[in-house]
């Protein structure tokens, strides 16, 4: 069964996240400060939806047969399938004989089999139907009948089921009548279709060329007269010149006026152009003729989406009638381009480049990275020049252009992610990605990657921060550090480009560089070039497995440095249940590797025991040397002792606070099972500890979104299930945690720490079986917390507006929500001066989430009961940044922020 499809503008598919960060920025004692609100997520309903068009009138002869186009849209946010009723009056003269398929919606059927239910239409496709009903010989007037397109969806949150005689709902219904006559009666159709990929990209893009026809036939009694087919062109085809055609022979003229061609019966064609408008009058249409006109058009540049029109047929003996509405989609994903680089592109879909690394197609003049100063259009955003220190992130600002004809989003990541080879970024370096207000981008569709919306045929700029490990260090005239980053789309994924993040410039810090014999795994990086252990020794259970580590300081002062391992990256003495590991040198077993002199080295034999009863297969141990004098000079290396499913639970996302002496800030962080595999046990807590600040672990118990009394201390995922009560964390479940950390009274101002929350990656299954979590990079967060005299802390709630009208539903909450598509969802950040002093130059920064569109001058923002300025804020039903800046915030004192999103529909 075939079914025409469409890509319609459709609300965010069922199970979407629609997730935001805010962050505020502040000066305190001379400093600038930036915090980072917790994230809130809006999860999005299935709801069912449909559209049938149109109601149509046509004339027919008693005793005749008419057929009826139609096309049904899914309007709702998740495959459906609709069922198909047709309603008579009895004794109408109108009788049912079946609906069939109208792949290519030509108002034509492609088979006489009738059919009572579409195929599954995914959000936003179209199927076109046709519906036959024969006319008694006895029939008058104008009957009608009606047709009906139901939604089988039962799982959404909209649908009710039917009875015998009530469709389900939602439903949509279409009124058709037919016209009972004894003169002329015309079956009239028209289609669409592509005639020239000039592009070859395999599907309709702009300056392809479509050819347009309509089908006529007198199936009447009577002959008709001074028949006129009128077309009005839709604004995203332009007409071509000079190919008007006509079934009957004869060359088209546009000017008009004049006759263009006479057939062999005597009837004549008078054929022009104007105003957007094809016009063709026939002189006449005898019974029993059929035949058509057609002309050409090309796709106008711009233009996306889908085209829909349809076209006119009168006479002197018919009414006016209006074909099928034929359709055509631009642009269906498989003409998907983007360029990412230092400078913009053409936008244009003809301004892609085939090929990348560089791209060379710069548009002069055009947006250029702010960050890049090689003074070249070489695909490159570099640091070239000057001093960069390792302990502040370094900001790329790359550009990205959007060659598609229609609104994309594209996936962002920068390679290597898990090795570190010679000449890339340090090991340890991670990379995050912010708007250039530096509102975090987030993973909108849950598939591990942050990404970014460009609307069609445009050029944007966003941030990607390199955070370097600290005591990372480089010297001028060493190998640069260079990284690849890809856009890739969402919806076409074969659609990718790259740019290089470069680092020429110096670098200050110090290494200590972790070894195995031979220099094996010299340099910072934690794995080998395939992202692999460097060195694997194969042992029986219950015996020895022997590594030989070289620690050299590559550090200006002698040091002497801890050693640790793990059995992740990087939980120190954490390695599965009996697993035993010690260091040992000629002294015997040491944790410490004594003082070794600038430039000298060191070996070590790393002696790792798995239990008796260990399984066979690969297990993982992270060995890590780091400065006794400076906590930020480590190194790590991947080695394994030779244990496989989809197993992978991820926290998130790193936070970043200030405190006053013996303040508190609870942070907090989302578990999510994105694995496969339900999860019953495992430790998750703080490793490292904050150095002297007290943290304690708690789970949202109650689900307020907010930390009480009830929210449980917890060490491990079994604890966070008792307190849940429930058994299992099962694959897609998200938990909410809160960080509560407590600064002693005696902190002064300007000391900061950090501490992370590690989920272990030996975790347990259901049936107590033991599974590896196969994505470790995402276990950990990074918490930081400083002192400040002015210490600012960041909440962000929401609440559902189910009616847009401006007044929250509930109340404001922390905790996830769900809503439907068209409903608002109203955010409020509120930033709060915890501290002793004030806290200067405040500002709000924020975004309009994935999937979400600005409500119209719905922001307000205050400091305490004044009034303060909103210096950003997108037009109603656009997207972008909101800004409000509050001056000076008082101790004690309030500065917040309020606007509102509708979810798209």
């Amino acid at each position: 069964m075939a079914f025409a499809s469409s890509a319609l503008a459709a609300p965010p598919a069922a199970g979407t996240v629609i997730g935001n960060q805010a962050v505020a920025t502040f000066e305190s004692g001379g400093q600038t400060f930036s915090v980072t609100s917790n994230l809130v997520q809006t999860t999005i309903n299935t709801i069912a939806g449909v559209q049938i068009e149109t109601d149509t009138t046509k004339s027919a002869v008693a005793g005749g047969k008419v057929l009826f186009p139609h096309t049904i849209t899914n309007v709702g946010n998740a495959a459906d399938r609709y069922n198909l009723t047709t309603t008579f009056v009895s004794d109408s003269g109108l009788s049912f004989v079946g609906i069939y398929a109208d792949g290519d919606c030509d108002g034509v059927p492609d088979t006489l089999t009738s059919i009572d239910q579409t195929g599954s239409l995914n959000a936003g496709e179209s199927a076109c139907v046709v519906v036959e009903v024969n006319v008694a010989a006895g029939a008058t007037g104008s009957p009608t009948f009606k047709i009906t397109a139901a939604s089988t969806l039962t799982t959404a949150s909209n649908f009710t089921a039917g009875t015998a005689n009530q469709p389900n709902q939602p439903n949509d219904t279409n009124t058709d009548t037919v016209t009972v006559t004894t003169g002329a009666v015309f079956e009239f159709t028209k289609t669409m279709s592509l005639l020239d990929d000039g592009d070859g990209s395999g599907s309709l893009t702009p300056g392809d060329t479509v050819r347009v026809r309509f089908n006529y036939s007198n199936t009447g009694g009577a002959d008709a007269a001074n028949v006129i087919i009128t077309d009005v062109l839709p604004t995203a085809l332009t007409y071509v010149a000079d190919k008007g055609q006509w079934s009957d022979g004869g060359t088209m003229a546009d000017a008009g006026g004049a006759v263009d061609h006479t057939n062999g019966q005597g009837h004549t064609i008078s054929y022009s152009f104007g105003d957007s408008t094809v016009k063709a009058t026939l002189s006449a249409v005898p019974v029993g003729k059929s035949g058509y006109i057609e002309f050409v058009g090309t796709v106008a540049t711009g233009a996306a989406g889908t085209i829909s029109n349809t076209g006119t047929i009168d006479s002197d003996q018919t009414d006016l009638q209006t074909s099928n509405e034929a359709r055509l989609v631009i642009n269906d994903g498989q003409a998907t381009a983007v360029t990412l680089a230092d400078r913009a592109a053409d936008p244009s879909y003809a301004g892609r480049f085939g090929g990348d690394l560089p791209d060379v197609n710069y548009t002069d003049g055009g947006l250029a990275s702010s960050t890049d100063d090689d003074n070249a259009a070489n695909d490159t955003i570099a640091y070239t020049e000057g001093y960069l220190s390792s302990s502040i992130p370094v900001p790329f600002d790359v550009i990205i252009t959007n060659h598609s004809n229609t609104t994309q989003r594209f996936n962002l990541s920068v390679e290597p992610s898990n090795s570190f080879p010679a000449g890339t970024f340090p090991a340890g370096t991670t990379f995050s990605f912010t708007t250039t207000e530096g509102t975090p981008l987030l993973d909108t569709n849950s598939d591990g990657r942050p990404d970014i919306q460009l609307g069609a045929n445009s050029v944007a700029n966003f941030l990607v921060h390199a955070n370097l490990p600290d005591g990372a260090a480089r010297e001028e005239g060493s190998q640069a550090w260079e990284a690849t980053m890809t856009a890739s789309s969402i919806s076409n994924t074969a659609v990718l480009n790259k740019t290089r993040l470069r680092i020429a410039s110096k670098v200050g810090g110090g290494t200590v560089d972790l070894q195995n014999a031979g220099e094996l795994a010299a340099g910072l990086n934690v794995a080998n070039d395939n992202g692999d252990p460097w060195t694997t020794v194969k042992t029986n259970p219950g015996e020895a497995a022997e590594f030989t580590l070289v620690v050299k300081n590559n550090r200006s002062v002698s040091d002497s440095f801890n050693l640790s391992f793990s059995g992740s990256n990087f939980a120190p003495g954490s390695m599965p249940a009996g697993w035993q590991v010690v260091f040992r040198n000629a002294d015997g077993t040491v944790t410490n590797t004594g003082v070794i002199a600038p430039g000298a080295s060191a070996t070590f034999t790393a002696v790792v025991t798995p239990p008796d009863t260990a399984a066979p297969g690969n297990t993982d141990v992270y060995f890590r040397a780091a400065s006794a004098s400076s906590a930020a000079v480590v190194d790590t290396k991947l080695d394994e002792v030779t244990v496989v499913q989809v197993v992978d639970l991820a926290i998130r996302t790193d936070q970043t606070a200030q405190a006053a002496p013996g303040g508190v800030v609870v942070m907090t962080h989302t578990l999510e099972n994105l694995g496969n595999v339900a999860i019953t046990n495992g430790p998750i807590g703080y490793n490292p500890d904050f150095p002297s600040f007290a943290e304690t672990l708690r789970v949202d118990a109650n689900g307020n979104g907010v930390l009480d009394s009830t929210d449980a201390t917890v060490t491990s995922i079994a604890d966070i299930l008792t307190a849940l009560d429930k058994t299992e964390l099962a694959p897609g479940d998200r938990v909410l945690l809160f960080s509560r950390v407590q600064a002693p009274a005696s902190a002064v101002g300007g000391l900061s720490e950090s501490a992370r929350i590690v989920v272990n990656s030996t975790l347990t299954a259901p049936g107590e079986a033991t599974v590896e979590d196969q994505n470790p990079s995402n276990n950990t967060v990074t918490e930081t917390v400083t002192i400040v005299s002015g210490n600012v802390v960041v909440v962000k709630e929401q609440a559902v507006d189910a009616k847009c009208d401006g007044t929250a539903d509930g109340s404001f909450t922390q905790a996830g929500q769900a809503a439907n598509p068209g409903e608002c969802i109203v955010y409020r950040i509120t930033a709060t001066n915890m501290g002793t002093a004030d806290a200067t130059e405040l500002q709000i920064d924020d975004a309009t989430p994935a999937y979400t569109t600005y409500v119209g001058s719905s922001g307000t923002a205050t400091t305490g009961d004044t009034e303060a300025e909103l210096t950003l804020q997108p037009a109603d039903g656009a997207t972008g940044a909101i800004r409000s800046e509050h001056g000076t915030v008082p101790s004690g004192q309030v500065a917040r922020l309020t606007f509102r999103v509708r979810i798209d529909q």
